[in-house]
C-alpha cells in the first residue's frame, strides 16, 4: 500500500495488541487494535497446582502471565490423610 500523503510504499508495525501501516519517509500511518477476548474476561479465578510437584522458574512465570500478576504467591497446604 502506498502512503496517502507522499506516495511512498508503506512497511508493516506489529507491536503486541496494535498492528498497522507506517510511511518511512512522512510517518504517516493507519493502525488498528485488537483485545484477545481473554483480556476482555473479567471473571476472576483461581489457579491450583494439584499433587505435590516441584514448580520451576519457568512454570511460575507462566502462572504470573495468566494471572495479570506481576508476582504469584505460592504455598503448600498440608493435607489431613
Amino acid at each position: 500500500m502506498l502512503c496517502k500523503k507522499c506516495h511512498t510504499e508503506m512497511t508493516v508495525m506489529q507491536e503486541d495488541n496494535v498492528s498497522g501501516l507506517i510511511c518511512p519517509k512522512c510517518g504517516w500511518n493507519i493502525i488498528t487494535t485488537k483485545i484477545d477476548d481473554i483480556m476482555l474476561d473479567t471473571q476472576l479465578y483461581q489457579l491450583f497446582v494439584l499433587k505435590n510437584e516441584h514448580i520451576n522458574r519457568n512454570q511460575i512465570r507462566i502462572l504470573s502471565k495468566i494471572s495479570g500478576m506481576r508476582s504469584v504467591f505460592l504455598w503448600r497446604k498440608r493435607l489431613r490423610g
